[in-house]
């Protein structure tokens, strides 16, 4: 009995060490890109700054909301949420992300391929402007087929793309 025991909790302090090492790790890479409440995210209308916030160690404030802008104010959020508008040392050029992440815009190979099939064009994912005119295209296009109520729904939908968006609404 006394051997069973030490096991179990051999086991259960695996477990805690575990999840201990993975939040750190988490904290270190400032979250896990969600939105922390898809019910507190920002709407469109609201005239405030989106509250589904990547990180709090940001040095760079994110953008405001105004009424009227909502694509824009998406594409705003977008660049901070994923690089802090470039000023993230993990998306200089030559880093390239777990999944093949580029740029200020964290821009993957199947996200380029994807805007060559929308618009014909090859993305480069260090010319901000031209990823900032293709996630306007990428975004128009994808929200046609999906509620995209909030800024912070607009970036899980350019994170996720069509269909993991659907999954994280659970549509």
């Amino acid at each position: 009995m006394t051997d069973r025991k030490s096991t179990i909790i051999g086991i259960v302090l695996f477990i805690l060490i575990a999840i201990a090492i993975i939040t750190m790790i988490q904290r270190a890479q400032g979250g896990d890109g969600q939105c922390p409440d898809k019910s507190a995210a920002q709407t469109p209308e609201a005239n405030s700054p989106p509250v589904c916030l990547v990180s709090d160690r940001s040095e760079v404030a994110p953008p405001s909301a105004s009424p009227g802008n909502f694509i824009d104010d998406c594409l705003d959020y977008i660049v901070w949420a994923e690089s802090r508008n470039g000023t993230d040392p993990n998306c200089q050029p030559g880093i390239v992300g777990p999944a093949g992440e580029l740029g200020p815009w964290q821009v993957t190979p199947i996200y380029v391929a994807d805007i060559k099939r929308l618009t014909g064009e090859v993305l480069d994912p260090y010319d901000c402007q031209a990823c900032r005119e293709a996630a306007r295209v990428y975004l128009q296009h994808y929200m046609r087929y999906v509620a995209v109520e909030t800024i912070c729904d607009a970036h899980e939908l350019y994170r996720r793309g069509l269909t993991g968006y659907r999954n994280w609404k659970g549509e």
